[in-house]
């Protein structure tokens, strides 16, 4: 087993502070010897459709309310209609997490892990990394945390037209002395970054011009989810070194 002391507690710390974004970028080599627990994927449970930049939202209560209540009717919409043709984007990311993985040299599989809680009632929110890694997992070199901020279609104004946007965060941990050794936020169709994220660029094959469209072309909306998938994590295992 090998044994990387990897402090990064500056990197860390400023991006706790919610400051500036700080990559942590990975300076050890991956073999085909290297073995990978990936913990289950901290993901949210729904799809989102949502407006960035809404003007609507400064209109006051009556504004933020109106918004509020038309991202929850998209998503719901939009969720359903995916459902319908019998798409989980649970399944699809978590599959080409490891597909990826292996495919690249490694030894990657997903191992039986419980992610703790903030308090009783509520898990780890998605878009988070686990608190408190495990130390039970010595039959591997590296633990993998991938937690999804935004997965979906988002628009960057009204009447601006929808792409499919992917926003997650990697991590990767030692499991021997449960330090980061590679920390990296990639977007795809990126609106929030802030700091060293990788984005990409949406494809412009993808487009939806309204809300309409996107909800009337489901098979075309989940091929686009399903390429935002495999452009950011392959990404991921670039950015890795593979």
């Amino acid at each position: 087993m090998r044994r990387i002391w990897c402090m990064t507690g500056i990197s860390l710390a400023l991006a706790a502070c919610g400051g500036k974004y700080v990559a942590v970028p990975i300076d050890q080599e991956l073999t085909e010897q290297t073995r990978i627990a990936v913990l289950p994927l901290n993901m949210p449970e729904k799809l989102s459709v949502d407006v960035q930049d809404n003007k609507l939202g400064l209109l006051g209560t009556v504004g933020k309310i109106t918004v509020i209540k038309g991202k929850d009717t998209k998503r719901r919409k939009f969720t359903e209609t995916v459902v319908e043709q019998g798409y989980r984007y649970q399944d699809n990311l978590s599959t080409a997490v490891t597909d990826q993985l292996n495919t690249s040299g490694l030894m990657a599989e997903f191992v039986d892990f419980r992610r703790t809680r903030d308090n009783i009632l509520e898990a780890v929110p998605p878009g988070k990394f686990e608190k408190r890694y495990p130390d039970r997992f010595a039959d591997y070199d590296f633990l993998l945390d991938i937690a999804v901020e935004y997965v979906g279609y988002a628009a960057n104004g009204l009447s601006k037209p929808y792409y499919p946007t992917l926003h997650i965060r990697a991590r990767l941990i030692d499991s021997s002395s449960l330090g980061t050794v590679y920390e990296s936020r990639i977007q795809y169709h990126a609106y929030d970054n802030k700091g060293e994220e990788k984005a990409i660029e949406a494809d412009e094959v993808w487009v939806f011009k309204n809300f309409e469209q996107l909800i009337a072309q489901p098979d075309r909306a989940i091929d686009g989810l399903n390429a935002a998938i495999e452009q950011v994590l392959g990404v991921m295992i670039a950015d890795m070194g593979l």
